[in-house]
């Protein structure tokens, strides 16, 4: 729910002002029958009775009548907004403004966050990354697990994986500010200049992050994380990794030992954003219909989740004690951007210069078209690489490589089967995340170039009914991808396609034909 005021505001003959505020309210899911659930990483575990000497916290607070929603209200989600416009002269226009916009809370599936009510049984075979076990001719050897529902509380899947939604998940938002001049240089001629930004906050990750991942300063002791100590879970944990005798000892260095992956959601928030940037924009209105426009934009796009769909981009924390570690250059980082489009209503037809008195019928054929176009320039998007993923047993997700320097990797000549400097690039150690920027500026896709030519016309049949006829044309000169479908591209290190760029290719013309109904 939300509610608003806005105001304009003629303050004076040149100066008007436009306040605003916007109060929003965004509940949190229910379930009909309260079978849903939050992860309390707060709450004394039981498991501490069961084994002394144990001060273990964090278990699953299930929705009752009295507190049914998933996620608390946010009830600070207050937008105040302001926008002014002061007229230096008669030809120079000051425009400003500032405001606050909140975005959609909550992203992920529906299925989502119903611990004890669906239930799965993970497939243990190489708990410590040494000795196998558990191996194909008894994979479950204590059997199967079952739902529970809400009836075992705070040990609801105790030591399997569990979705981890937090209870205060706050709603993300978004600070916008902007200032630009804009000049008329001429008639129906308008030339603009100015700056825009925004600081985005507690936005979502977009990809899970194990909550239950080893201290990246444990990772320091190497391969006597794997040593084997006595297991204080044994006859405590039924289902898991950690049930027998002994354990590895990184199994008991972690937030929550009596759990095994504590994976948050996708909607679990903490990520931040910055975009800046310098524009110009020239507008031209001719006579006879043809208008063209004309912008150039320069900018910086900085965060450390560029997506609530982190997959899209090949997205993920490196290590998720240190958020800061990730942010970078983002996955949809476009410095330089340059784009003219036209449109032109062919003045031939009853309303036009050309034809005005031609018939019903061969206006209908002939009268009315519109011709428009766009033509785009743009800086390739950054490439993600990784390396192989050697931490994977200790909870980590993802790891970066190093670089000699972020220069080093930018070749002068690049080409697609050598397209950056791959002697920039070494693997981190098995007990390394790797020192690298998530993305930097120097390894990037080929410049983008779009084109797009439509010709359309409208039928009206009636002053409620009309029809328009459009076609297409496109021709799409696309970037390099690595072979992957992804916005940012994604190489690995020591991969076969480490340092060559995959020529895949989409067809470069298309042609679309569309009929639409408008009523």
């Amino acid at each position: 729910m939300g509610w608003y005021a806005q105001d304009t505001w003629r303050a004076t003959p040149k100066l008007t002002l436009v306040p605003g505020l916007r109060y929003e309210l965004q509940y949190g899911r229910t379930e009909r029958y309260n079978r849903q659930g939050h992860f309390d990483y707060a709450a004394t575990s039981p498991t501490n009775e069961l084994v002394p000497g144990l001060d273990l916290r964090g278990g699953f607070r299930f929705s009752d009548d009295s507190n049914r929603n998933l996620t608390a209200l946010d009830t600070k989600d207050r937008a105040p907004r302001i926008g002014l416009s002061y007229k230096l002269t008669d030809r120079l226009v000051l425009r400003s403004g500032y405001g606050i916009s909140y975005s959609q809370a909550i992203v992920d599936d529906a299925i989502t966050g119903m611990p004890g009510y669906d239930r799965s049984t993970p497939w243990v075979l190489n708990p410590d990354g040494e000795v196998q076990v558990n191996l194909l001719s008894n994979p479950f050897p204590n059997g199967l697990s079952q739902p529970t529902g809400s009836a075992d509380g705070l040990l609801t899947q105790l030591g399997l994986n569990i979705q981890a939604w937090r209870h205060n998940n706050p709603t993300p938002y978004l600070q916008s500010y902007s200032l630009d001049l804009q000049y008329e240089l001429g008639r129906e001629t308008v030339f603009d200049i100015g700056y825009t930004g925004n600081t985005g906050r507690k936005y979502s990750f977009g990809a899970s992050r194990n909550m239950n991942q080893v201290h990246s300063q444990f990772l320091r002791e190497g391969l006597a994380l794997n040593n084997r100590v006595p297991n204080p879970f044994h006859g405590v944990l039924t289902a898991g990794p950690n049930t027998g005798e002994t354990t590895p000892r990184h199994r008991l260095l972690r937030l929550f030992p009596h759990f095994n992956a504590v994976g948050t959601p996708r909607s679990d928030k903490g990520a931040s954003s910055r975009f800046n940037a310098l524009y110009t924009k020239f507008t031209r209105r001719f006579s006879e219909g043809l208008t063209i426009l004309t912008s150039y934009q320069w900018s910086k796009t900085r965060d450390n989740a560029s997506e609530d769909q982190g997959w899209f981009v090949s997205d993920g924390l490196r290590d998720q004690f240190d958020l800061n570690a990730d942010y970078s250059i983002s996955a949809h980082d476009i410095p330089h951007d340059f784009v003219t489009n036209l449109i032109w209503e062919i003045p031939v037809g009853r309303d036009g210069a050309v034809g005005s008195n031609m018939s019903k019928a061969l206006d209908a054929v002939i009268g009315g078209w519109q011709v428009s176009g766009i033509v785009r320039f743009g800086s390739g998007v950054p490439i993600n690489v990784r390396a192989p993923n050697t931490l994977g047993v200790y909870g980590y997700s993802v790891k970066r490589t190093n670089i000699t320097s972020e220069e080093a990797v930018k070749l002068g000549n690049p080409t697609p089967e050598r397209w950056f400097n791959t002697d920039a690039f070494s693997a981190p150690g098995q007990f390394e995340i790797g020192r690298a920027p998530r993305y930097f500026g120097t390894l990037r896709n080929r410049i983008n170039t779009n084109g797009d030519i439509s010709l359309s016309k409208f039928f009206e049949f009636t002053e409620t009914f009309r029809a328009q006829l459009r076609g297409e044309f496109f021709n799409i000169t696309n970037t390099p991808t690595f072979g992957l479908p992804t916005a940012g591209g994604q190489v690995t290190l020591g991969s076969g396609a480490f340092g060559t760029v995959n020529r895949s290719f989409r067809p470069p013309r298309q042609i679309q034909l569309a009929l639409r109904l408008m009523f």
